[in-house]
């Protein structure tokens, strides 16, 4: 029967209800504030029950709910199972070096250490205290429950592809209100907005029979876009994978952020760590390992086997001197000692044709100076501050030291690739029989290009500083 229409009256007003008369049984419960009551409709073929529900009940329905989601989310929330006594895992951000990172007691840990990525928002408010919330809704269709909330007090949510002191990718915002979305059978989180973040979970697998962690969350704010992948380890440890991060909707989606070498429960006196196992993975990280090994190899190949030209040897130029000249009267002089020693020395120019100016000297352990001809006190400095590389493989990290090895400034992705494979992701693309593309993306901001008529101090024309993040 179609159309029957019933009025009934409430304490606080008139609720119209339009049953319509179906084969199947339609629950929706809502629950409102300000001065409403909470009707429970469920309708069942041409029949209709109304169930009136007391005012205040929507703040004590909403912090249940609440309970239940940290009950069944507690082991991605708020820590491991107990029986992860501590672990450690390096964390690679693009061009860094890998840092190593220990969780000696997971509970007493921050949680970016924790979970091995900065990620801190609404939804960890609501778990940790589901009374600083006031409920404003609620709606449960048997399907999903969505809770609208104030928060007592403003909170700062940070979100950022990073552990700490370096990000590639991070914002930080005050919210106050938000809303969430659960799956009504598992009460796991489907999506939470709170201002101008949106965050999205999803793959969840089992922990331990009744408990559940995502091993893919999505994060939106504006422009910038994370997607997080994770692991979850033998006895119980989520943790962070690696994460893609995207600019703008029509940005390159870059791989910013991994992390390697996991090892869990270790003992002072253990020798040999026994190889953790994975419980679950996303199929998506697992392929796009696989095509980044494929790409690294690729990449190593090409390195080698163009290493005269990308990579010239040092040795084979020592004794080596040669002038750089461009238009007159700026010319250059290049000089490699037999101990390994480079210097470049700007001999003339428009500002000084008869006297030397401007120098630039390496010394073999990857030191330099850089200074003017007639100053009295000079600073050394480093090629790099990572001082696991060392001697010829820190000088020829230097883009000027491969310029002043082949006689003109050209650096493009190519040559940075050679100097620098480990900022670059390789993807490998076979094209015929007899080539194949090598697709190459990279989030450093030291991806540059460099190149022009031009030595070191004098350019004729010349293209610099053009960043790059995908050739």
């Amino acid at each position: 029967m179609l159309g029957k229409e019933e009025e009934m009256k409430t304490k606080r007003g008139i609720l119209l209800l339009i049953a319509l008369a179906i084969p199947t049984t339609l629950a929706l419960t809502t629950y409102r504030t300000e001065n409403e009551s909470a009707v429970q409709v469920e309708v069942e073929g041409s029949s209709a029950v109304v169930v009136e529900t007391e005012p205040g009940n929507v703040q004590e329905r909403g912090e249940e709910i609440l309970r239940k989601m940290v009950e069944v989310n507690q082991y991605w929330l708020f820590g491991p199972t107990s029986d992860v006594k501590n672990y450690s895992y390096e964390f690679l951000l693009v061009d860094n070096a890998p840092r190593t990172i220990e969780v000696s007691k997971p509970a007493n840990t921050s949680s970016s250490f924790r979970q091995g990525i900065s990620y801190y928002t609404v939804l960890h408010k609501l778990a940790s205290e589901p009374a600083s919330a006031v409920i404003t809704a609620i709606q449960e269709d048997g399907r999903t429950i969505r809770l609208d909330f104030s928060l007592k007090d403003s909170m700062k949510i940070a979100c950022g592809n990073g552990i700490s002191g370096t990000w590639r990718g991070y914002f930080s915002s005050r919210v106050d209100m938000g809303s969430l979305w659960l799956d009504a059978e598992k009460m796991v989180p489907i999506k939470t907005v709170s201002g101008q973040v949106e965050e999205y979970f999803s793959n969840y697998v089992t922990l331990e029979q009744s408990h559940y962690v995502p091993l893919v969350i999505r994060i939106d704010q504006g422009d910038m876009h994370f997607s997080w992948k994770f692991n979850l380890y033998e006895p119980g440890l989520w943790l962070f994978d690696m994460a893609d991060y995207q600019l703008r909707e029509e940005g390159v989606k870059l791989p910013v952020a991994s992390v390697e070498n996991v090892k869990i429960n270790t003992k002072p006196a253990q020798q040999n760590q026994l190889p953790v196992v994975i419980i679950a993975q996303t199929d998506e990280s697992t392929s796009l390992r696989r095509m980044l090994a494929e790409g690294r190899k690729k990449m190593e190949i090409i390195i080698k086997t163009n290493h005269t030209w990308l990579l010239p040897s040092l040795d084979i130029r020592q004794g080596l001197v040669y002038q750089y000249r461009q238009e007159e009267p700026y010319f250059e002089t290049v000089m490699f000692d037999e101990q390994g020693n480079i210097m470049v020395q700007l001999e003339s120019s428009k500002e000084s044709p008869d006297a030397p100016t401007r120098q630039l000297f390496y010394q073999p352990d990857g030191t330099f100076i850089r200074t003017r001809f007639d100053e009295e006190f000079v600073r050394l400095q480093r090629i790099s501050d990572d001082e696991q590389i060392l001697g010829k493989s820190l000088i020829q990290k230097d883009r000027y030291v491969r310029n002043l090895a082949t006689g003109l400034n050209f650096d493009c992705a190519l040559t940075r690739m050679a100097r620098n494979p480990e900022i670059f992701h390789a993807k490998f693309e076979p094209a015929d029989d007899n080539t194949y593309r090598l697709m190459l993306t990279t989030s450093s901001r030291e991806a540059k290009i460099f190149t022009g008529t031009m030595l070191t101090f004098t350019s004729w024309a010349y293209m610099h500083d053009v960043r790059y993040a995908k050739t």
